[in-house]
């Protein structure tokens, strides 16, 4: 699926020898994925899954998170990582936080954040919220988030409320090249993708010796 976005721009639906549709490829994918792929979504309801610690008080809970992404579990390497968070208020909190790390699907961790401490919520509310993480630097691959709702972070101490340490498995995918070559990113390189280094020859006076 990604090799026919980032190389063609436009694009035939077949269903069982007939043409369904000719259209523009991103249009093509959406109507493929809406036939095809209808039991997948890019919302993940999360009142059931597993938590890191049962003991957890649940003063916040984590209800559901959904990609926002015009793609199924699919987001372009340029593109800003983009979630939204259903939570519910089983307390009124005043001054609470999201953290997250992303994990490569072999479980390795690659990096986490955390957000301000300056969110809130009322007893009984469902709430939404929307995370940005603009320049992730993500490297062509797959990965899934673990997620955590509390108080504080890594340099003043913290303490959490709800941990689901596996959901929302998503795939990363190369820019949109102008020549229209296919992005491609080894295993070997790592899961970061660095901005481009600066690069300038440096010229020393020459030394002669007689």
């Amino acid at each position: 699926m990604k090799a026919i976005i980032q190389l063609t721009k436009q694009c035939l639906l077949l269903k069982k020898g007939y043409l369904i549709q000719d259209d523009k490829t991103e249009n093509v994918v959406d109507q493929y994925t809406t036939d095809h792929f209808k039991e997948a979504s890019n919302t993940e309801f999360l009142t059931d899954s597993e938590r890191y610690d049962r003991n957890l008080k649940k003063e916040i809970e984590f209800v559901s998170v959904n990609l926002k992404s015009k793609y199924i579990r699919l987001i372009k390497s340029d593109e800003p990582l983009c979630i939204e968070l259903e939570v519910k208020g089983n307390k009124s909190i005043k001054g609470f936080r999201f953290s997250f790390t992303i994990f490569c699907n072999d479980n390795t961790p690659v990096g986490s954040a955390f957000s301000d401490d300056n969110l809130e919520i009322e007893l009984n509310e469902t709430a939404h919220f929307l995370l940005q993480l603009y320049n992730h630097r993500l490297a062509i691959g797959k990965y899934y988030l673990g997620m955590a709702i509390g108080s504080g972070n890594d340099i003043k101490g913290y303490k959490d409320y709800d941990v689901i340490l596996e959901m929302m498995h998503f795939e990363v995918m190369g820019p949109d090249n102008i020549d229209g070559t296919l992005s491609m990113w080894y295993p070997g390189w790592g899961s970061i993708r660095y901005e481009q280094p600066h690069v300038e020859k440096l010229n020393f006076e020459k030394v002669i010796f007689k």
